[in-house]
Order: structure tokens, then sequence, then C-alpha cells
């Protein structure tokens, strides 16, 4: 197991690399990302070669998410109580806690008592001299602050809250590690949290203007899960290690690479040609894998929920 954690560091490493300050600079040039020259396939071949070293796909992470002895929901609603904060925050948490389960909870309760809610309440969007002035909403885990602008990116800042933690120099939010200012698999949590956002909040409607493919490609991803409730606990739990080893049963690390590349064009970029069908394609065909019938009928209804939308052009940073 330890040669395949160091395997999977080393890789998530290189991959922020790749990225060439992407994260770092919430900016991206989509054709420069996109091209692939001689020289920067020779550099994902080494990383693969790598991994296939270091790493064999028998080794699986297996993952029995702890059950704790505590009512969490119950001292996190007489926390909320406790606070100043408007009808429509107490709503939005008492919602959030009823649709999650108590395990998953806890990184929610700490954060709570410190936790500050602002809203924008004029018709322009928030504004930080250190961020984009396009954002809609933000969650800082520093601060521990959440600043929104209706009452979606509040649900989707409060998921961020709800499973972020600060330890030494790293901070962990969902699948997303901050290491040093390196930021690992921005796209997947962004796509991870809005999906959780449009079903806990939305009765399940994805039709959102927020990552629309992102969403659409964590629905495919969730379908290699035994269950859906599995890979929500290990976003609580910020158990990425775990989804990478799952995906390996059927896919291949490069296929991982490149999921996970897609997601962070889509979470910030402009989509060009036919970029989001062959990332929903890429995920099907290994769906395809599992040879499980109903979950190859499901990647089918939502890929046709996906096309059935006006397909997103300019994707821009609203909510992070």
């Amino acid at each position: 197991m330890n040669s395949l954690f160091e395997s999977f560091e080393f890789y998530i490493l290189c991959l922020s690399v790749l990225a060439g300050g992407f994260h770092i600079l919430e900016k991206v040039h989509t054709k420069n990302l996109i091209k692939k020259d001689n020289q920067t396939r020779e550099y994902y071949q080494s990383i693969n070669d790598f991994l296939c070293q270091h790493s064999s796909s028998d080794k699986v992470f297996t993952y029995t998410p702890r059950k704790i002895n505590y009512n969490f929901k119950k001292r996190i609603m007489e926390l909320t109580e406790k606070k100043e904060y408007s009808a429509e925050v107490k709503e939005t948490i008492k919602a959030l806690i009823n649709t999650t389960d108590n395990n998953s909870l806890l990184k929610m309760f700490l954060n709570m008592e410190n936790l500050i809610i602002v809203k924008n309440k004029g018709k322009k969007k928030i504004f930080l001299s250190n961020y984009d002035k396009n954002t809609d909403g933000f969650y800082l885990p520093l601060e521990n602050k959440i600043l929104y602008h209706n009452q979606e990116t509040l649900a989707h800042e409060l998921l961020h809250m709800a499973s972020s933690v600060c330890l030494n120099d790293q901070i962990y939010s969902g699948f997303k590690r901050t290491n040093k200012n390196v930021i690992f698999f921005q796209g997947l949590n962004e796509g991870f949290t809005q999906m959780l956002t449009r079903r806990k909040f939305f009765d399940e409607d994805y039709s959102t203007a927020y990552y629309t493919t992102s969403v659409y490609m964590t629905l495919l991803l969730e379908l290699l899960f035994p269950k859906k409730e599995i890979l929500e606990r290990a976003y609580f739990d910020n158990n990425t290690e775990f989804v990478f080893s799952t995906f390996c049963q059927y896919g291949s690390k490069e296929e991982f690479y490149k999921i996970n590349t897609f997601l962070d064009f889509f979470s910030c970029t402009i989509i060009q040609n036919t970029e989001d069908i062959d990332a929903l394609k890429l995920l099907r065909s290994i769906i395809l894998r599992t040879g499980d019938t109903k979950k190859i009928s499901n990647s089918i209804d939502i890929i046709d929920k996906y096309l059935e939308q006006e397909r997103p052009k300019i994707k821009k940073r609203t909510v992070i």
C-alpha cells in the first residue's frame, strides 16, 4: 500500500507541474494546455512508466468509513441557532445536514463554531482584490469565511466548508488538496461539489449554470463505485486516493490523468469543438468495462440528458 500511495503522491505532484501554475493563477489558456507536442507526450509517458513500475493494479485501497458515536447534526443545529444568521442561511444549513450522513459531518461541526457567512446583497458579483472579479461565491478555509451571491452558491460553499480542514501546511477540501500553494484536483472537486449541490438542494436537477460539463462527468464517474453514498463519504473524508484506486480497477492511470485534465479545463475554460463529448465518451468507455448492464444503461441516460441541454460554450469561473 505504501508504494501505491507514494506513486500516487508523485503522480499528483507531476500533475501540478504539467499544469504550469494553472491553479495558482486561476487563469488558463486552453489552446496551450490542449496542444500536445512531442516533448509533452514524452513527459506524459515518463509519468505513466513510473506509475506502472511502482504500483500494481491488484493493490487496491480498502476503504471502511469510520462510525462516530456523536450526534453532529444536533450540535450543528444548536450552534446555528445561536448565530445571527439569516433565515436563508439557517434553512440551507438544515437542508445540508438533513441530507448528509451524520458520520460525514465532523469537519462541518469543527468549522461551525467560528464560521463567518456574508451575503453580497447587490446585483454585482463579489469582488475581492486577490480573486477573480467574476466570482459568485467563495469559501476561504484559512479565514473560515463564506461569501455568496445567491442560494445556490451558498449551498455550494457550505459543502466546501463541510469538507474542509487545515492541517499544518496543507488544506484538504473535498477531493482537492492544497500543499504549499499548489492545488491538486480542483476540477474533480468543483464538479463533485456542484453535483452534490444540485442533488441535495435542487431535487437532483442537474441543469446547472455552474460547472455543467464537470457535473455530468462526475455523475458518470460515480457509476464506477458500488454505491453513490460511498463516493460521497470519500468526499467528506478527503479520500482522493480511494477514488484513484477504484478508478484503476477499470481504467488506466493514463485515463485517470486525462479525465482529471478534462475536469480542470471545464472548471474555468472555454470549451472548444467536441472536447466535452470526448470527455463523456472516454468515461463511458471505462464504464463499459465494468460489464454491469445497469451502470451502462445509466451512463447512456446521463449523456442523453447532457445533450438535451444547450451545451456550454464559455465556462467562467463563478463559484469556487
